[in-house]
């Protein structure tokens, strides 16, 4: 029997911090360059990322591995002609240079993140070998130290959310649509109507939902149905430029689980709803907390540096700003 939460709601993402936390450390490893690889262009803390650092990111995340390469984009032109058929070398020069400008927001933020997932394992004193693997171990880390939801939590949320732990009456019948006006299905109801619907009428199933949510050119057939005798036959009940009868042949009636049975499912979704909130409180802190260590150069400034001054949009994998 599947439960009333199976059938009724979608937990909320258990996977929340994915896009947040493990998405960005699954392409970013501690690939932060040290001294000795050009100019730094950004500061975690007193952590250096090089110039060294940012252009071997682009060539990581660049499509086909092709970076446009600045000042004239030979190179990123080249290939673009090899797709465009009839290409214009202004247009091109446009694409590539607007490419670039992206690639190298991209690999600035990635490179960013890494450090500050790094930087949090740490402060949390918890093992960081690349920004992956402290990405997980920030996760499970939370996950940990939540509450166990109580019995009385439960009780509490099956008896708010009743409805969605009952499977409806539902009813089987067959009808049939063949006559052209109420007198006509009349007089079929009075000469042998049963047997035909028997023998020529479409199978079909209808629950006690329909009644809350009816299709309107089937409204008359709905209270038809629900008002039915079990294998008595009903009718005549307009149905498109139609009329119907119709005989009920099998009625469910409404089914409820308990709470026992329920329980599990409950258990599940509230500890899915709980974890979730506990990662968007963990993403709000982590972002404010890292924007606050993070100084960008002029030229590589970007929305994860505290002297960012443009306007905010949602980070990738989240809707927080």
């Amino acid at each position: 029997m599947s439960t009333g939460l199976e059938r009724r709601t979608n937990p909320p993402p258990a996977r929340f911090v994915a896009g947040v936390l493990a998405s960005t450390a699954m392409a970013v490893l501690a690939s932060c360059g040290g001294s000795g690889e050009g100019p730094v262009i950004a500061r975690v803390g007193a952590h250096a990322i090089t110039r060294g650092a940012l252009v071997r990111r682009m060539a990581e995340i660049a499509t086909e591995g092709i970076v446009p390469d600045p000042p004239r984009y030979r190179a990123c032109i080249a290939h673009e002609e090899t797709l465009s058929p009839e290409p214009v070398k202004s247009q091109l020069e446009d694409e590539c240079r607007r490419g670039y400008r992206t690639l190298r927001r991209h690999a600035i933020e990635s490179l960013i993140s890494s450090d500050w997932l790094l930087g949090e394992a740490r402060r949390r004193g918890l093992p960081a070998p690349t920004a992956q693997r402290a990405a997980a171990n920030i996760r499970r880390s939370l996950i940990e130290h939540e509450p166990k939801i109580t019995q009385a939590e439960i009780a509490a949320y099956y008896h708010e959310h009743i409805p969605r732990f009952e499977n409806l009456e539902h009813r089987y019948f067959m009808v049939l649509e063949t006559y052209t006006s109420s007198a006509a299905a009349r007089r079929a109801m009075r000469h042998g109507g049963l047997r035909e619907v028997e023998q020529n009428g479409n199978r079909e199933l209808l629950d006690r939902s329909s009644l809350e949510h009816p299709i309107p050119t089937r409204r008359a057939l709905i209270d038809a149905v629900f008002a039915a005798k079990l294998n008595v036959l009903a009718g005549p009940a307009p149905l498109f430029a139609r009329y119907c009868l119709l005989v009920v042949t099998k009625i469910v009636p409404t089914t409820r689980q308990s709470l026992p049975q329920a329980e599990r499912a409950i258990r599940r979704q509230l500890e899915a709803g709980q974890r979730h909130r506990t990662l968007v409180r963990f993403v709000q802190a982590w972002r404010r907390r890292w924007t606050a260590e993070t100084t960008c150069q002029p030229g590589y400034v970007v929305q994860k540096c505290r002297n960012y001054l443009g306007a905010r949009v949602p980070e990738a994998g989240d809707s927080l700003s």
